[in-house]
């Protein structure tokens, strides 16, 4: 999910913003954007957990995956499967 946000600014100073927007520190945030790691290895820096912390997925209302991955469990062990 951290990565689908990153993607969704698309460009280093929309990247800045968001980031000092949510917590991050200026210096931070342009290391984070100035990057030239891909989209998937920068959502495990620091700074995109600071700025997208779990808490701030479920203030948006967005399912986490491990919830979801224990309901189709439960679902799969009802069957005998």
């Amino acid at each position: 999910m951290r990565c689908v946000q990153l993607k969704r600014c698309k460009r280093v100073r929309t990247i800045i913003d968001f980031l000092i927007d949510n917590g991050v520190t200026r210096v931070n945030a342009f290391k984070l954007a100035s990057s030239g790691k891909g989209w998937w290895r920068l959502t495990d820096s620091q700074q995109a957990k600071t700025a997208m912390p779990v808490a701030w997925f479920d203030a948006r209302g967005l399912t986490r995956m491990a919830n979801h991955h224990a309901a189709l469990n439960l679902v799969g062990n009802r069957r005998g499967t």
